[in-house]
C-alpha cells in the first residue's frame, strides 16, 4: 500500500466502524432525520472516532518512548524505538461541510 493511500484508507475504514453506531442512533430517535441531519451524526460520528484513535496512537507512542528501544521483541529480535511513532496521518472528515460548504 503506498503511503498515500493511507489516509483514505482509514478514512474508508472508519466510514465502516461507525456505519452501525449510525444505525443503532437513527433507529432509537423518535424523530425521523432529514438528509442533512443524517450527514450531521454521521460527522460528529467520524470525528469522535478518529479522535479516538488520534489519543489511541498517541498513548502507544508515549509508551514505546518510556520504555525504549529493548522493550520490544519480535520472534527475538530488537525492535527499532520508532516502530510505534511510525503511524498514518489521520484524515480530517467533514463530509457535512464538504456537502454543505460551512463549519459550523
Amino acid at each position: 500500500m503506498d503511503e498515500n493511500d493511507e489516509p483514505s484508507q482509514i478514512a474508508e475504514l472508519a466510514t465502516e466502524a461507525v456505519a452501525p453506531i449510525e444505525q443503532e442512533l437513527r433507529r432509537r430517535l423518535d424523530v425521523e432525520l432529514g438528509e442533512r441531519d443524517v450527514l450531521a451524526v454521521e460527522t460528529a460520528l467520524l470525528k469522535a472516532f478518529l479522535g479516538g484513535m488520534g489519543a489511541g496512537q498517541a498513548e502507544a507512542a508515549e509508551t514505546a518512548l518510556e520504555r525504549g528501544p529493548t522493550a520490544g521483541r519480535l520472534g527475538g529480535e530488537r525492535l527499532p524505538a520508532n516502530v510505534a511513532l511510525e503511524q498514518p496521518p489521520l484524515p480530517h472528515l467533514d463530509p457535512w461541510a464538504q456537502r454543505y460548504g460551512e463549519d459550523r
